[in-house]
């Protein structure tokens, strides 16, 4: 159960970070009461024709990967498309 989210706009004093990305932190119980906190970076991928449009590819999600724990300190990471995602990048992400 999600007790409480934070969503923030990206920070000037970080660099490397796209205008459009935005940084998730949320707290949650785990089951011994305690607290659980995760920062989650999430990048969202506009696909101007959707599913008819280009596929997301493992470059995009490999930049990500690379970025989204060192630059942006995030535990975990997460892209979100409205297109597709190309079989390299579904391999890569595995």
């Amino acid at each position: 159960m999600l007790v409480a989210t934070e969503l923030s706009p990206p920070s000037s004093n970080r660099t490397a970070r796209p205008a459009s990305s935005l940084t998730v932190s949320s707290h949650a119980p785990d089951s011994s009461s305690t607290l659980l906190v995760q920062r989650r970076v999430i990048q969202c991928k506009h696909r101007k024709k959707g599913l008819d449009g280009s596929a997301v590819g493992a470059l995009e999600l490999q930049t990500l990967n690379g970025t989204g724990r060192p630059v942006h300190g995030g535990d975990v990471v997460v892209m979100v498309t409205n297109g597709k995602i190309s079989r390299p990048a579904r391999v890569f992400a595995r």
